[in-house]
């Protein structure tokens, strides 16, 4: 017996057979799907029920900017700041200058025309006076208390200026060259101990507060002054930092102030049973704190041409009892957040921080909201606290899978 359609016969059977393994190899999981329960996602709010007000002195020496001014903030309060500076006794001369005993000193300041904070269109005008009292730029915090002398300069700074040469007194700089000049294994510690450097101190009708940055300001020795040839050579800052008085703050009501200067802090409590009774029902797989800033109070505060330098981002630390200043300040950062373009909040993810309560060996169930900064630029805001309109509270979302 003969098959005239071999060939076709062999190739039906082939393409049969791959069928059959296709379909042996198919996802059982999608045989009879509309059967098995798909995971839901959804999204609780818990409340903040529980927050404390914190204030703190900030580190204020050897920052990336030097401020000076003063400002009357409606919502902030009456800041007077001033600029702390203190010329290196040693400074780097090359071996093609011999410095004599004649040369001057002067001071300059490289302003940042941008970081304003108040009145951009004002003219400021400052004394500069000597500083009488010891202080270190390591441990200067925002409220020491720095005492000061004679006056031996003045200057002002006109709107968009950006850089400012300080004419020193005589007699001071005679004070320094008897530092520069002498010699022995304690000349440095005895000049850092004896000498205290200048103070920049703002006339009282000021209205804005500027910033110095810290890495282009110097002081500059002039060489040569009664000679053809005149050198001149930079004296970096042996010492820079402020110190800063704030009063008259009315914040509006249901609110609080965070400041890069610590003054302004927030201590918030986890709500601990809720999130428990949430994994009950549910797998947690996000866990989002959310900030509302009062955009409205912070807006109609500024008067026309006046500036208030806002925040870049908003820090969230577990609760630290050692040294908190520095943690909350320099520490590394446990959680921050930011603001969306057009946006009045700020949200930070703390998952992490919430499994580690809710599983693993965190016990520290206190949050602290801040934004301390090493920069030395004078930031603030006002948020929503916990009695504010339930709409902008401040609140916990949580993002779970429920089966």
């Amino acid at each position: 017996m003969t098959i005239p359609n071999k060939g076709l016969f062999s190739l039906c059977i082939s393409l049969f057979a791959l069928t059959v393994l296709f379909v042996g190899c198919e996802d059982p999981g999608s045989v009879g799907s509309e059967y098995v329960n798909k995971p839901e996602l959804t999204f609780d709010t818990l409340s903040v029920e529980q927050a404390e007000a914190l204030n703190y002195n900030a580190y204020s020496g050897r920052l990336g900017f030097v401020p000076m001014g003063q400002y009357s903030d409606a919502l902030f309060g009456d800041l007077t700041i001033r600029g702390l500076v203190k010329p290196n006794r040693t400074p780097s001369i090359p071996d093609s200058i011999d410095v004599d005993d004649t040369f001057d000193l002067k001071l300059r300041l490289q302003l940042d025309s941008l970081e304003v904070y108040g009145d951009t269109l004002s003219v400021s005008n400052f004394t500069v006076h000597e500083i009488t009292s010891t202080w270190r730029g390591s441990a200067l915090t925002i409220d020491d208390e720095i005492s000061v002398g004679d006056q031996v300069g003045q200057f002002s700074l006109q709107p968009g200026q950006k850089q400012a040469i300080v004419d020193l007194s005589d007699t001071w700089i005679d004070k320094y060259k008897e530092w520069y000049n002498r010699t022995g294994v304690d000349a440095d510690s005895s000049y850092n101990y004896g000498f205290g450097g200048l103070a920049l101190v703002a006339d009282q009708g000021n209205s804005k507060i500027s910033f110095a940055r810290s890495d282009g300001s110097a002081f500059i020795l002039i060489n040569g002054m009664e000679s053809d040839t005149t050198d001149t050579v930079d004296v970096s800052f042996r010492d820079y930092g402020y110190v800063l008085e704030r009063g008259g703050a009315l914040n509006a009501p249901n609110t609080f102030p965070i400041h890069t200067t610590l003054e302004g802090m927030l201590k918030v409590a986890l709500p601990v049973d809720a999130l428990r009774q949430e994994i009950q029902t549910s797998n947690i797989i996000r866990a989002d704190l959310v900030f509302y800033e009062a955009k409205d109070e912070l807006e109609s505060s500024l008067p026309e041409n006046h500036q208030r330098l806002g925040l870049n981002v908003l820090n969230l630390d577990v609760l630290e009892p050692i040294d908190p200043v520095y943690e909350y300040q320099f520490g590394q950062v446990d959680f921050s957040g930011t603001s969306a373009p057009d946006e009045s909040y700020y949200k930070i993810n703390i998952t992490d921080y919430v499994n580690n309560v809710l599983y693993g060996n965190e016990d520290r169930e206190e949050l602290i909201v801040g934004a301390g900064s090493a920069s030395g630029a004078i930031r603030s805001s006002l948020f929503f606290g916990i009695t504010a309109p339930e709409n902008v509270r401040p609140k916990i979302i949580i993002t779970s899978l429920v089966d």
